[in-house]
């Protein structure tokens, strides 16, 4: 099942994707130190 979400990042922008492994991708926006880590909720 694919995912639409939209996360309130620190900086107070909104970030939208979407993705089939919800709780993985908002790990990831979360603790990686990749360019998805850049929109952090």
């Amino acid at each position: 099942m694919f995912y639409f979400y939209i996360l309130r990042c620190s900086d107070n922008s909104l970030y939208c994707g979407q993705t089939n492994g919800l709780e993985r991708r908002v790990n990831g926006h979360n603790f990686d130190n990749k360019k998805s880590s850049k929109y952090t909720p």
